[in-house]
C-alpha cells in the first residue's frame, strides 16, 4: 500500500507539470499539499502498527501529517524522516492556503500580484523533489520486502526503478546522463584563474 501512496505522489507531480504547461497555476499549486501528504502517508503505512492499519482500512481518520511524521521518525530511527517535520511546520499554512484558495492563492489569480517565474520554478522543484523522494523510498522498500519467489528478479527491478528516476530527472533538466566520456568540468573566469 505504501508503494501506491508513492505512485500518487508521482501522479500529482505529472499533473502539476501539465497544469503549469497549460497556465493553470492555481490547480498546480493546490497539488503541493496532497503530494506531500501522500508521501507522508506512504511512509506511515510502512511503520503503522496493526491497530492503526485496521483503523485506516475501515476508513477512519488517521493522524495528522505532523503526528504521522513523528511516529515514522520515532519508529524508524531515521533522521531523514524527522527532517520532514521542519518542511511540514514551515509550509503547512502556505500549502493549506493553496489547497483551499486562501488569500495568497486568490490574490495571484486576480492578477493584482503576478506569480513570478521563480515561484513557478519553486512549485515544480517541490513537486519534483517529492516525486524523487517517493521513488527513492519505493526502491528502498523493494530492497527490503521482496517476496521469496521474486528475489532473483530484485536486482533487475531495482535497476529499472533507478533508471526511471534518472530518466525523470533528465527529462526535467535536473540531471545530465553521461555517455562514454564525461564533459569537462566548467571553468570560471576568476581573473585568469580557473
Amino acid at each position: 500500500m505504501a508503494v501506491v501512496a508513492f505512485a500518487v505522489v508521482h501522479e500529482h507531480q505529472s499533473s502539476a507539470m501539465l497544469l503549469v504547461k497549460h497556465g493553470l497555476l492555481g490547480s498546480a499549486t493546490a497539488l503541493m499539499r496532497p503530494a506531500f501528504e501522500a508521501f507522508v502517508r506512504g511512509l506511515w503505512l510502512q511503520w503503522a502498527d496493526d491497530q492503526e492499519l485496521a483503523r485506516f482500512q475501515k476508513g477512519h481518520d488517521t493522524a495528522t501529517p505532523e503526528k504521522m511524521i513523528r511516529r515514522v521518525a520515532q519508529r524508524s530511527g531515521e533522521k531523514r524522516y524527522a527532517d520532514l517535520l521542519d518542511t511540514w511546520e514551515q509550509s503547512q499554512k502556505t500549502m493549506h492556503g493553496y489547497v483551499h484558495h486562501g488569500y495568497q492563492s486568490l490574490i495571484r489569480r486576480s492578477g493584482v500580484i503576478d506569480t513570478s517565474p521563480d515561484e513557478v520554478v519553486d512549485l515544480l522543484g517541490f513537486s519534483a523533489s517529492m516525486a524523487l523522494h517517493a521513488s527513492l523510498e519505493t526502491v528502498e522498500l523493494a530492497g527490503k520486502r521482496v517476496p521469496e519467489e521474486e528475489v532473483a528478479t530484485r536486482p533487475q527491478w531495482v535497476a529499472e526503478k533507478q533508471l526511471e528516476i534518472v530518466t525523470m530527472l533528465r527529462d526535467m533538466g535536473l540531471v545530465q546522463v553521461l555517455g562514454d566520456a564525461a564533459p569537462a568540468p566548467p571553468t570560471f573566469d576568476c581573473g585568469g584563474k580557473a
